[in-house]
């Protein structure tokens, strides 16, 4: 029977100039996952990524540390959204200190932003949260068929 394993980029380097790249940690997480995945004994994993740094980052070092040979395959619509634009765009008031701000704070904000993007059917200059949505839920059933 396939089984559809989601596992989410490592660690981003969340005070650094370029979020796009995993910390550290990241890429020790990303390993980590790997070795637990080829502990597990899957048989001719796909696997397939968004196309942000960290997310191919993260599905290379996966790869590698649990010795999958397959090829890695990219997929846009399993990027995430841009965190930054919808702080902008739903608490403008943050784009001043963001990156500042330290764990529950920047979660509370963010968790504000995409309650707001939720509720927006028009989203201005951006991807609707429906958009955002359809396009996950289209990505998961294109893998889902290709099993």
């Amino acid at each position: 029977m396939p089984l559809i394993c989601l596992v989410r980029h490592g660690q981003a380097s969340a005070a650094a100039e370029d979020y796009d790249v995993l910390s550290e940690l990241g890429r020790a997480q990303a390993a980590a996952a790997g070795r637990e995945l080829a502990r597990r004994q899957l048989r001719d994993p796909h696997l397939v990524s968004g196309t942000l740094d960290r997310q191919r980052d993260t599905a290379r070092l996966l790869a590698d540390a649990g010795g999958f040979k397959g090829p890695l395959r990219q997929d846009a619509r399993w990027n995430e959204y841009d965190h930054l634009a919808l702080l902008a765009r739903y608490a403008p008031s943050s784009q001043e200190g963001v990156r500042n701000l330290e764990g529950r704070s920047v979660q509370d904000l963010l968790d504000h932003a995409l309650l707001a993007w939720m509720r927006d059917p028009h989203a201005p200059g951006g991807e609707t949260w429906s958009a955002f949505a359809a396009g996950a839920r289209a990505a998961l059933a294109d893998l889902t068929a290709a099993l």
